[in-house]
């Protein structure tokens, strides 16, 4: 996840607008100290993205989702055996 938004942020011109605003904030900071931190939060933004909303989660989720239905219905069947059959 790193490597692809590295690319993509070098496409859109993040890395080189992150280094710009590290030079006006910081103007003694050496230039390969820039780029390594512009990548640096590339790298560790797509660790986020993928951390927060990764596959595993949403496949936990999901049985999470099947569980909580499979319990429902058995908690259904189960009112259904307790309630007595009214004959009208």
């Amino acid at each position: 996840a790193g490597w692809l938004f590295r690319q993509v942020g070098r496409l859109v011109g993040y890395r080189e607008r992150a280094e710009e605003n590290l030079t006006y904030i910081f103007p003694d900071m050496p230039a390969p100290e820039r780029r390594r931190i512009a990548r640096a939060v590339l790298d560790n933004f797509g660790r986020v993205l993928i951390e927060n909303y990764g596959t595993a989660d949403q496949l936990a989720l999901r049985r999470l989702k099947k569980q909580k239905l499979r319990l429902k219905d058995l908690i259904s069947r189960i009112e259904d055996d307790l309630t007595p059959d009214i004959i009208a």
